[in-house]
């Protein structure tokens, strides 16, 4: 099946749990998030990568820039999220993680 872009912000639960242990350098995946006014719950993280790019001001530097988990969701459904490094300046300060694909 083909999943459905979505690229969307989510926000994590403050009362989540965390889904995995801690890894230093990760953020701490959540096992729920808020999208769209309800509460999706995380059962397994099933893979992940991270998502690094060249300075753009010329520097020979590498900067990791989203960290990125391919998710089992309780419905049997499977995310792919990601988390910004560093959050958009503009129309969403703060915006750090993102729901870019779902299936169903």
């Amino acid at each position: 099946m083909i999943p459905d872009l979505v690229s969307e912000q989510i926000r994590p639960r403050i009362d989540a749990q965390p889904l995995v242990p801690a890894q230093a350098g990760a953020p701490v995946v959540p096992s729920s998030f808020e999208w769209r006014g309800e509460t999706h719950v995380a059962v397994a993280m099933l893979e992940q990568w991270k998502e690094s790019s060249p300075c753009s001001h010329g520097s020979d530097e590498i900067y990791l820039r989203k960290h990125w988990y391919r998710l089992r969701m309780k419905d049997g459904g499977e995310w792919v999220v990601y988390f910004l490094r560093q959050p958009q300046r503009g129309k969403r300060p703060g915006a750090r993680w993102w729901l870019y694909t779902r299936e169903t």
